[in-house]
């Protein structure tokens, strides 16, 4: 008979760390993304592939969060005794798909920044070969830690982990992690020298700089879960030596996601503040016929608003070019044979 559930909150301070950490973390991630929807839609910015990937990374986060609070519930950070098969089997089912969930959402919120990188960045040939580089990087590395971390306990039972059974106690753990903070430190530098090329100006440029930087969050706490996942994976008694691994787990994740939404969200922010002038001429439009002499006449103006209907990560700018400025003598000279020819044209009617 299968043991009843703990509960997650007051089992031991272990379980109530796992948890805490677990929903605070989710609900920063929900707050950010929501608020970048609803800030993208009122701007009707076009949906890409980055926001596919972070949405589903989204997805993935939550049912990652989901499988970490069962698993609190079915005895993680508790001791339970080796008898107790039915427990721990329930157990390392929901760890082992809490870790595969945690790999398939850091994967996406990697290919969530590529993407961002590649809209911003020019197209120059420079430009593409780096990002399609990391991209196969990125790719490369999802191809193999999600199937090593799998399977690194066998075919039969992969679910089962225990130091003995499995891949050097856990070690594929160890190039997977480091792996996933050197494709994070390529991201930050790709986006670095992709900024500059952004048609705002110097305060926002640092700022969006700052932001994409904010992914080193990511990489220091992956070198902490390294730390705390070494000595947890030679453990015989994983359900309680895996408590903080799960915490930093948590951390990392959220923190990857959102570090993937921030530049968006305060680009979008940024389109409607006005950091221009539009200045314009009001000019009579009942005046102008086609084909007209006075059709050259045009009030010449120069608008340059933000535009946020064509955003795609950035703020761009809509530059309307009209006929240059004349002169006051210019203008006065073809007013007046204008003037003439239109008076010509009106006669003969």
């Amino acid at each position: 008979m299968e043991a009843r559930a703990v509960n997650p909150i007051t089992a031991t301070p272990e379980t109530t760390r796992v948890v805490v950490s677990n929903y605070t973390c989710m609900a920063v991630t929900l707050v950010v993304l929501i608020a970048r929807a609803a800030l993208s839609a009122k701007w009707r910015r076009k949906i890409g592939l980055d926001d596919i990937f972070l949405y589903l990374a989204l997805v993935a986060g939550i049912i990652e969060s989901a499988l970490t609070e069962q698993a609190v519930r079915r005895g993680l950070g508790t001791f339970i005794r080796p008898g107790n098969s039915s427990r721990l089997k329930r157990l390392s089912e929901l760890v082992y798909a809490s870790d595969l969930f945690f790999l398939i959402a850091m994967l996406l919120a990697k290919l969530a920044v590529v993407r961002l990188v590649y809209r911003m960045s020019s197209r120059s040939a420079a430009s593409k070969s780096k990002l399609m580089a990391l991209q196969i990087c990125i790719a490369v590395w999802g191809a193999f830690s999600i199937p090593a971390i799998a399977f690194q306990c066998g075919a039969k039972l992969p679910w089962l982990y225990i130091p003995d059974r499995c891949t050097e106690s856990g070690a594929l753990w160890y190039p997977t992690l480091i792996f996933s903070i050197l494709t994070d430190a390529w991201l930050v530098v790709c986006a670095w020298s992709a900024v500059p090329e952004m048609q705002v100006g110097q305060k926002q440029r640092q700022v969006i700089l700052g932001l994409f930087s904010t992914r080193f969050l990511t990489c220091i706490l992956c070198v902490v879960q390294l730390a705390f996942l070494a000595p947890a994976l030679k453990n015989g008694n994983q359900p309680r030596a895996m408590p903080n691994p799960f915490v930093l787990k948590s951390f990392v994740m959220n923190a990857s996601i959102i570090t993937a939404a921030l530049p968006v969200l305060y680009s979008v922010l940024g389109t409607y503040t006005p950091t221009q002038s539009a200045q314009a001429t009001i000019y009579n439009p009942d005046a102008e016929r086609q084909g007209s002499p006075l059709d050259e006449l045009k009030t010449p103006s120069s608008v340059v608003l933000p535009n946020p209907k064509n955003f795609d990560g950035i703020v761009k700018e809509t530059e309307v070019k009209t006929a240059p400025t004349l002169g006051n003598e210019d203008f006065s000279a073809k007013f007046s044979l204008a003037f003439n020819k239109e008076i010509e044209i009106t006669s003969k009617a």
